[in-house]
């Protein structure tokens, strides 16, 4: 039947859209091509082929099965959340799309970011925004205390870091317990290379004492940032990102029931 409004030879030349290709999902179990696909009511992000694949992966699968984790933007003005399309980061801060509730902009500097975030926990240290503020803060000034050549405990960078990442970890931002894991492993390594500077000078050998009391802190942290299952826990790829790290092995035996520390 003719188009209405368009002469009968249009409505019969108009091309036919191709049907839509059928996603091709394996099973997260067998790897065998899905025909019957049954997804992980939980988390979402596993098909398998049947009931049988489903409860033989089950022991292992639960033990990094989580609802999807949702996306947060951050507005560093004014400390506004809004979900984005889920990604590997935890929170988007200054993107280039106005603010839905000042407005404002990203200037696409991260030292300016930093800076207004950090003015916004002046003017606003409660509320939702908080504790992702803090980590993004925290983070930012734990590698800026990294690069420099001489570092002290007392270092404004340092505290500001320590400070800002345990009130962020401790209200579950599972990407701040990884960074404070990572202080207080280059902590140890800070301690133990002071230590052998007074043992070289005067011919002795050792560890230093505060080294365990340092890698228990980063081992403790390590594996809360691991294990945590909140809100904002990390990603998959954060996650096997983090157990790449060399010193990451040597301190923590993940999912071994036992947790080793080396002062190697």
């Amino acid at each position: 039947m003719p188009i209405r409004g368009l002469p009968e030879n249009d409505a019969r030349s108009a091309p036919k859209k191709p049907p839509p290709k059928k996603q091709v999902l394996f099973c997260g179990y067998c790897e065998q091509a899905c025909r019957r696909v049954l997804r992980c009511s939980k988390c979402k992000s596993v098909a398998y082929c049947g009931v049988d694949c489903q409860r033989k992966a089950w022991p292992n699968h639960k033990k990094r099965c989580a609802p999807p984790r949702r996306t947060k933007s951050l507005c560093a003005c004014c400390g506004a959340l809004s979900e984005v399309a889920n990604c590997d980061a935890l929170v988007a801060v200054g993107a280039s799309t106005p603010c839905r509730v000042c407005g404002g902009t990203g200037t696409g500097d991260p030292v300016q970011e930093h800076a207004r975030l950090r003015d916004l926990l002046k003017r606003k240290p409660q509320g939702p925004h908080a504790s992702l503020a803090r980590a993004l803060v925290g983070k930012y000034a734990l590698d800026r205390y990294r690069e420099k050549p001489e570092r002290e405990d007392d270092d404004p960078e340092r505290l500001l870091a320590l400070e800002t990442l345990t009130l962020s970890a401790r209200a579950g931002v599972a990407a701040a317990a990884a960074a404070l894991g990572q202080l207080h492993y280059y902590d140890a390594l800070d301690a133990q290379e002071a230590f052998d500077v007074l043992c070289k000078a005067s011919g002795n050998e050792g560890v230093a004492p505060r080294i365990p009391d340092h890698l228990n802190l980063a081992r403790g942290w390590y594996k809360e940032a691991l294990e945590s299952r909140g809100e904002y826990r990390l990603s998959d790829a954060e996650r096997d990102r983090v157990l790449r790290l060399p010193h990451v092995q040597n301190i923590v035996g993940v999912g071994q029931g036992t947790v080793a520390v080396s002062t190697s």
